[in-house]
């Protein structure tokens, strides 16, 4: 993974030169440039960074993918961050749905999305912000 938002860009450019925009490497390297910058808390970049990676993903793998799923749940993660609570839900559930369909309800990845989006529901249900 890269560390620095200028390292990530560089592998970027170099993926989407050699391999075009849409090639499973791409999608990769736009997830780890989503990452540094959510790593590095700006959001704004971060957000705009994976809803490329998904939209990629969607041409490179299709619309039910793990790496799709992926997307889906960090972008929720990202949403959740910041008490986005019905988006984080929405992409949450997605990204549930996908796993469930291509890799069955008790597959570890299936689980760990499960596991947290339970504990997001947990967290932020609306019962416990009522004060």
């Amino acid at each position: 993974m890269c560390t620095s938002v200028v390292e990530a860009k560089e592998q970027l450019k170099e993926r989407e030169q050699l391999y075009g925009k849409t090639h499973p490497m791409t999608v990769r390297g736009l997830v780890e440039l989503a990452d540094v910058y959510f790593v590095e808390d700006n959001f704004l970049e971060a957000e705009q960074m994976y809803w490329q990676a998904l939209e990629a993903s969607h041409l490179s793998y299709g619309d039910k993918s793990e790496q799709t799923a992926g997307i889906l749940e960090s972008l929720a993660e990202l949403y959740e961050l910041q008490s986005l609570y019905t988006p984080a839900s929405q992409l949450y559930r997605l990204s549930i749905d996908i796993r469930e369909e291509i890799q069955g309800p008790n597959h570890p990845s299936t689980l760990s999305v499960k596991t947290n989006f339970a504990g997001f529901q947990r967290t932020y249900s609306p019962a416990r912000s009522v004060a």
